[in-house]
């Protein structure tokens, strides 16, 4: 497993001052904490778990599964190589969840679609009811039921 975890950085340009430290503070770092403070925010899980799903695709024989999985894999890759690396990095955990657990994966994408949607009355940009301001003009979205679905200003 260890071979695998090293061969998802194959392309990761590592040097052994890497893992060097100037005083003794930095000493006590782990190797992790080190790699973190070198890479962008999930740079290291995105890169691992992209890993990890590669594998599990190779090894599944679902086509119905492989069908939903290739394309969140294909779209984490890209986000990656954008440096987009938080959506990569829930890209390829959806699909991670999808190849190992697809039951669990289907219960979560259905609840997820039922959640009922608000309009923002500002702009009319469509929010989940849990919101609290709108996600495209930051008007705060006060959710009264007995408003047919509207939102008040």
């Amino acid at each position: 497993q260890l071979v695998e975890i090293v061969s998802c950085f194959d392309n990761v340009d590592l040097e052994a001052d890497d893992f060097e430290s100037s005083s003794e503070d930095e000493q006590e770092l782990t190797a992790k904490e080190t790699l973190q403070k070198k890479y962008p925010p999930n740079f290291i899980q995105s890169k691992f778990t992209i890993g990890v799903v590669e594998d599990l695709v190779k090894k599944s024989n679902d086509r119905k599964v492989l069908d939903e999985a290739e394309p969140l894999l294909k779209e984490s890759k890209d986000c990656f190589q954008r440096e987009e690396y938080d959506r990569a990095l829930q890209l390829s955990l959806q699909c991670r969840k999808l190849l190992e657990d697809k039951k669990a994966y289907l219960v979560e994408k259905v609840a997820s679609n039922l959640e009922e949607l608000v309009e923002c009355r500002e702009c009319g940009t469509r929010a989940k009811e849990i919101d609290v301001f709108c996600r495209n003009c930051g008007t705060e979205l006060n959710s009264q039921k007995g408003n047919s679905g509207s939102v008040t200003h």
